[in-house]
């Protein structure tokens, strides 16, 4: 299938139920059309299933899921493993790292989310609805409220959809876990496991300072491999404590 027929996929269910806005994406009611019953329930050891009977579905969603946003991605991700795998396999069990790792391995997972994202922000939708002006998490918060979309997912989608040349980095532990960059941001990100540099921000705050709500001029060691030949330009960083994946999200970008 690959990615670009995960999108395929989910802007035909788009285009199929004339969806135009984003309070038109009603994930349970378009499941249970496709024949698809989602419940929420106490399941162990996952964060979401999917089990597959002749061209029945039932999604089941952990209880333990309390964020509305992460919720719907759980289902969509599902809605994709039934459009795009179901003639593979019965059964998907997803896990908390599945649905947060963008650069898994794992083939059918990485498609399963390219098809959540398309499915929760449609990319036309989505970039209509994308401001032009500087990035920061206050502004991906207002696209996360308008899509009832995860903080993650909307600033990945962000990067990938948005006008302004960025990026975004996870950290864990005080390294990096990945990082994703729009196809215009023409800068090196430091590599995968990389430990963060104490004087950015998220560096920073591993050391006990505040995390600041507004992008601040950091050095461009911080993140980047490589210098900034025109010296008149600056890298900013807004970075956001995520507590519950005990992650750090850091928006970059040149100014």
């Amino acid at each position: 299938m690959g990615t670009v027929g995960a999108v395929r996929a989910a802007q035909a269910i788009i285009k199929s139920y004339g969806i135009k806005e984003p309070n038109e994406i009603d994930l349970e009611a378009i499941a249970l059309d496709r024949k698809i019953l989602v419940n929420d329930t106490d399941i162990e050891g996952s964060v979401a299933r999917l089990q597959v009977k002749k061209q029945f579905g039932v999604i089941s969603v952990s209880t333990r899921i309390q964020e509305r946003g992460r919720r719907r991605f759980a289902i969509a991700h599902e809605l994709g493993h039934f459009e795009l795998h179901r003639m593979k396999s019965q059964a998907h069990i997803c896990t908390e790292k599945d649905l947060l790792d963008w650069y898994k391995k794992e083939i059918d997972e990485n498609e399963a989310n390219v098809f959540a994202a398309e499915m929760l922000m449609p990319t036309e939708i989505f970039r209509r609805s994308c401001p032009r002006d500087v990035p920061s998490f206050e502004l991906i918060r207002e696209l996360a409220a308008m899509f009832n979309t995860s903080l993650t997912a909307t600033a990945f989608r962000y990067v990938e959809k948005g006008y302004f040349p960025c990026a975004l980095v996870a950290s864990v532990n005080g390294r990096v876990k990945w990082a994703v960059k729009s196809s215009d941001f023409n800068y090196r990100i430091k590599s995968i496991d990389t430990p963060i540099h104490k004087h950015s921000c998220a560096g920073a705050s591993l050391e006990g300072e505040p995390l600041s709500t507004v992008p601040e001029a950091v050095d461009v060691d911080c993140w980047l491999d490589q210098p900034i030949e025109d010296k008149s330009y600056k890298l900013y960083e807004n970075s956001i404590y995520m507590p519950s994946y005990d992650t750090i999200l850091s928006l970059l970008f040149i100014d």
